[in-house]
């Protein structure tokens, strides 16, 4: 008889609500189903609530169930967790009604729903129902399983259902005869904080005289059923509560040898049941009482109640199914395994794959820095010579400048007729001693006008002295200008180079950088940059 030990106490915690009579066809819920199919699931489920209060289980389960069929690949989190409600609660209504096999299939949906969803909101109690389920067709171990899980992710701050798992923990411990463990999770019934009600009070007390039994100290463990027994009649708790009592009672004296008073308690334990139509216990009751009267000698009444008892246990515990879903949660819990497994593979490979490319970025920048570090030394490198360069060039027009009178002197003097004497003498002046040329428009014939001369004369003379045309004698005469401004830091000092090239005559600032380019070997802003430099060094001297 010690395997009623846990299972009164889990009877008693597993439901509180009394048992109704199943639901009549669907039809009957019409009317209401079109009353609420445009709600959200929220509103349904406070419907199904309210039902449920009503002691209207029927209805309420029609509102859970709606919000179950709600159920799709493309829900919101929110969704997820209000399917998994429904679920659960249905589950629970099932459970209540005896019929353990959908309430399971509904516990399962519901974890599979909350396990999906962020929140996992509900998963702890989804886990302590599926234990229950499991409990009630006496697989204690996966009872125990579900329960560890439940008792590992309570939300925090949860008094009740904290304790109604450590009371369950407590309770499947037994019926695994595990003393120590049962101990334990009593000893934390008892410590953990919980809601200081009459319930609290009983389970407290109830598991007090479970251990007591467990002990074989059958006397004092009824001693303090009886005293319960009349305060949870004055409490008014639950008719379960009383029925779990006496079932206690008429067990500890089956075990004492007192079949008389076991007789008296295990009828009154029957009709408590029976009275409130809760079918989970009148099973177990039957097959209680065939012993009683086997012992009692009374074999004939004794297999009437055999004969009950095994036809309830058909309608009830239909084992066959049970198997079937029990097998569905173990292939859903592989499959989240294989899931898990395969998950977990994906990751490491994608961080080995992340790391072969980690290594594979830093060898391509290292190969980069040392690329760029020999492209800057070479353009440095380069940078450096060029400045040489053009500080040779700037240094030989510097030069040819000054050189430029005593060259011009010497070929004239050696010019033996008078009138082209003369002609390049007033050619000389213009070009050296005015800025005539540096009007935009000046020609060889405006050259000429100036001298009084004729075109033919003044390019033939320039020609045979200058050896080179008015053309390049210009752009020659401009730019030496040009470097003179450039180097004048008073004057033209605050012109751009556009400016200054449009001061000596040129429209254009690309034909004053090229013409500029091609006589000095240098463009006007590498030539200023040196004569700043030069400045610079005159000043520090001084």
């Amino acid at each position: 008889m010690n395997n009623h030990i846990g299972r009164t106490l889990l009877l008693i915690i597993l439901t509180f609500y009394s048992l109704m009579s199943p639901a009549s066809g669907v039809s009957k819920y019409s009317t209401l189903i079109r009353e609420v199919r445009g709600w959200s699931s929220e509103k349904v489920l406070a419907m199904g609530d309210t039902l449920l209060q009503r002691h209207e289980d029927d209805k309420a389960l029609v509102m859970y169930m709606l919000v179950c069929s709600r159920t799709n690949d493309n829900m919101t989190d929110k969704e997820l967790t209000d399917c998994s409600l429904a679920n659960m609660k249905a589950g629970d209504i099932f459970y209540d009604r005896g019929n353990y096999i959908n309430a399971l299939e509904n516990y399962q949906t519901g974890l599979k729903l909350s396990e999906s969803s962020k929140s996992k909101e509900h998963l702890a109690s989804i886990y302590k129902n599926i234990g229950n389920a499991y409990c009630m067709f006496k697989d204690y171990d996966k009872g125990f399983e579900y329960y560890k899980k439940g008792y590992a992710i309570i939300p925090k701050g949860d008094k009740e259902l904290t304790f109604k798992l450590l009371a369950n923990l407590f309770g499947v411990c037994l019926n695994r005869k595990d003393l120590k463990e049962a101990r334990k999770y009593r000893q934390l019934m008892q410590t953990s904080p919980h809601p200081e009600t009459e319930e609290t009070h009983f389970y407290i007390t109830f598991s007090k005289a479970l251990l007591n039994s467990e002990e074989a100290r059958y006397a004092e463990s009824n001693k303090i059923l009886a005293d319960l027994a009349q305060t949870s009649i004055r409490a008014k708790l639950p008719a379960i509560f009383i029925c779990s009592i006496y079932s206690r009672i008429y067990t500890n004296y089956m075990e004492m040898g007192d079949m008389s008073n076991a007789l008296h308690y295990v009828r009154l334990c029957m009709q408590t049941a029976e009275k409130n139509r809760m079918m989970h216990y009148v099973p177990e009751t039957l097959r209680d009482m065939a012993e009683i009267q086997k012992r009692s000698g009374n074999t004939s009444i004794a297999q009437q109640y055999d004969a009950q008892y095994l036809n309830l246990m058909d309608s009830i515990y239909n084992s066959q199914r049970f198997n079937v879903v029990k097998n569905q949660q173990f292939i859903y819990e592989v499959d989240k395994a294989n899931k898990e497994i395969t998950r977990l593979h994906q990751e490491e490979e994608t961080h080995r794959h992340n790391a072969r490319l980690y290594q594979l970025l830093f060898l391509v920048s290292i190969i980069a820095v040392v690329l760029i570090s020999v492209l800057l030394f070479y353009v440095l490198r380069q940078k450096r010579n060029l400045e040489v360069s053009y500080r040779k060039l700037y240094d030989m027009n510097r030069s040819n400048m000054a050189e430029t009178e005593e060259r011009k002197a010497t070929r004239t003097s050696n010019m033996k007729d008078d009138q082209k004497q003369q002609l390049l003498e007033d050619i000389r002046r213009v070009m050296e001693e005015t800025d005539e040329y540096c009007q935009q428009e000046f020609t060889v014939g405006s050259l000429a006008k100036l001298i009084g001369s004729n075109e033919r004369y003044v390019s033939m003379v320039i020609n045979d002295h200058y050896g080179k045309s008015f053309t390049e004698l210009l752009n020659d005469c401009r730019i030496k200008k040009a470097c003179e401004r450039l180097t004048d830091d008073t004057e033209y000092a605050n012109l751009t180079i556009t400016a200054i090239g449009q001061s000596v005559g040129y429209k254009s600032q690309t034909t004053f950088i090229k013409q500029f380019r091609k006589c000095t070997g240098l463009t006007p802003s590498v030539y200023q940059k040196f004569v700043a430099e030069d400045r610079l060094k005159e000043h520090t001297v001084e």
